[in-house]
């Protein structure tokens, strides 16, 4: 088992808008991944991804819990910018943070294609305001697709979307295109409002259109 230890072994908290430059360490291999130790470079990660690079067959980890102290995060890509990435929290978590939009995919990851395991995230309230005749989705995951991964992820943020047309809120997926969630749980509240079509919202997901749901609750 390989150990990432830094000095200081706990980062500070963000201070809403400071941006890395690069990540802490690392090369992006699975080998050597790239490091994630503090909200200055999640939020390089979140401008890096949202400005067109996928991070396909790319690694990072957490050395430490982080804490976006309680400031508003972007999420982290659409449907034309996805993450692709894969990121092993390693037991740590990011915490204190609110997300919000009203574009098609709100979430902490807004189109996810990669792997996400060994990470928590709590106290975070992620809300979507949309309208017009198009679908959305939020949740910890907007949408996943069929590449999507997800282990041992733990969340308790609150998930709140409203809007005219069709509209999917999941506690961890808002709408699962496929992929697979395994060992995870969500709590807190998940909220659908739709004034005139169809509104899905649920605990684990929203709505799965395919892919599997084992050991989770």
């Amino acid at each position: 088992t390989v150990q990432y230890t830094y000095s200081p072994v706990v980062s500070s908290p963000w201070d809403g808008t400071t941006v890395a430059t690069s990540f802490h360490d690392g090369n992006g291999t699975q080998e050597n991944p790239y490091i994630i130790f503090d909200g200055n470079e999640l939020a390089y990660l979140a401008n890096q991804v949202n400005s067109g690079v996928s991070y396909a067959n790319t690694y990072f980890t957490l050395t430490c819990d982080i804490d976006l102290n309680d400031y508003a995060f972007i999420t982290i890509g659409d449907d034309t910018h996805p993450f692709l990435g894969n990121i092993n929290g390693r037991g740590h978590s990011i915490q204190n943070y609110t997300i919000s939009g009203s574009s098609t995919y709100v979430g902490f990851f807004g189109y996810f294609g990669g792997s996400l395991e060994h990470i928590g995230f709590f106290n975070g309230t992620i809300t979507s305001t949309v309208s017009g005749n198009a679908n959305n989705y939020a949740g910890l995951i907007a949408y996943m697709t069929e590449t999507g991964s997800i282990s041992n992820v733990y969340t308790n943020s609150k998930v709140f979307i409203s809007g005219a047309y069709y509209i999917y809120a999941g506690g961890l997926v808002g709408y699962m295109h496929g992929g697979s969630i395994t060992n995870s749980w969500s709590s807190r509240d998940v909220s659908a409002t739709n004034a005139n079509l169809f509104a899905y919202a649920g605990g684990i997901t929203g709505y799965i259109n395919a892919g599997t749901i084992f050991g989770c609750y």
